[in-house]
This record gives structure tokens, C-alpha cells and sequence, in this order.
């Protein structure tokens, strides 16, 4: 099963949130699941040192890290729309986190 996690950061700094997406799709992608975490390179203070452009793993989860642009509070990114617009129909399951951010409202639409 192709499994998508949409989640608006998973910088450490935020806590609960990024420990349960990574522990979760840790877990699902040791049960042969295919997961895949799509997120923003949002941090607490400032941008996340995260990948850009290109994919990152995480213990047999692929990591999918897009810029957040501005209103940053709101986590909004133009290029992470783009994504789930164009990849949401390839996955069995679509996993949203969090509440009004931008990722979890358009997730949710599309």
C-alpha cells in the first residue's frame, strides 16, 4: 500500500507531531508499506536545513522537504501545492496532520 504523510514541519522543535509522523511511518514502512512524507522546511525560529529539490530518507521513508514562503506562521509553499496536486492520486492513503496550516487545508481539498 502506498501510504502519503502530509504534515506542515518536521523540524525537532515542534515536538509531538514529528515524533509521531516519523515514528508511525517508521513503523508502517517495516511492515512492507510504502510511505511517503511530504513537508515544508519550516522551523521554530528560521528555515529547516532540509533537502530541497531533491528526496531524503528517513529508516526506509522517503522524505519530500519543499520551501515555506511567506505568511511562514501559516507554513504556506506554492511548490508543495504543485506536489500534492500532482502526486495525491498516485497514493492509497493520504495521512493529514495538524490543523489551520496550509498543507492540511489543501491536502484536505485535493
Amino acid at each position: 500500500m502506498k501510504i502519503l504523510q502530509v504534515i506542515p514541519a518536521l523540524a525537532p522543535g515542534f515536538g509531538g507531531p514529528t515524533n509521531a509522523v516519523l515514528g508511525l511511518s517508521a513503523a508502517l514502512s517495516r511492515k512492507d508499506q510504502k510511505i511517503s512524507i511530504f513537508t515544508t522546511d519550516a522551523d521554530v525560529e528560521s528555515g529547516l536545513n532540509a533537502p530541497i529539490g531533491r528526496t531524503s530518507d528517513y529508516q526506509g521513508v522517503k522524505v519530500f522537504y519543499f520551501p515555506v514562503q511567506f505568511p511562514r506562521y501559516y507554513k504556506f509553499s506554492l511548490p508543495l501545492f504543485m506536489a500534492l496536486a500532482r502526486f495525491i492520486p498516485q497514493f492509497d492513503i493520504v495521512h493529514i496532520h495538524s490543523l489551520f496550516q496550509f498543507s492540511t487545508q489543501v491536502a484536505s481539498y485535493l
